[in-house]
């Protein structure tokens, strides 16, 4: 006998006054409870994954960013390093360039942690 037999005949020899119809009543109505808090359930773990797709695209649009500023200072660092005549005038253009790819970086890290701690906060509150 399952686990779920064995409740049921339990709560029929407690309960011999309770009617068949009365039964199935009761059931129904548990049924109706359980699925309406089913129903909840899927509707705010829906919003939440429409938050986070949304915030998922909006980190990918900022990575695309960076990646494409950083092949344009790529280019740029070319170009310039092609007109250079000295050592000393390629190592200044590598230092700058340094300095320009770890501010965009920097930029792009603190545009995606805001980003995040957004949709985290927004999917938080929905709960």
């Amino acid at each position: 006998m399952s686990v779920i037999e064995t409740l049921a005949q339990q709560e029929l020899e407690q309960s011999p006054a309770l009617q068949p119809r009365a039964q199935v009543d009761n059931a129904e109505a548990v049924f109706n409870s359980l699925s309406v808090e089913a129903e909840n359930d899927l509707r705010v773990l829906g919003d939440q994954l429409l938050a986070t797709s949304a915030c998922a695209r909006q980190l990918g649009r900022e990575w695309f960013a960076f990646a494409d500023r950083s092949v344009m200072n790529g280019f740029e660092f070319l170009q310039k390093l092609a007109r250079t005549e000295t050592p000393t005038d390629a190592l200044v253009l590598q230092r700058d360039f340094a300095q320009v790819q770890i501010a965009a970086m920097r930029d792009c890290w603190n545009r995606c942690g805001r980003l995040a701690l957004a949709g985290a906060a927004e999917c938080a509150c929905e709960k």
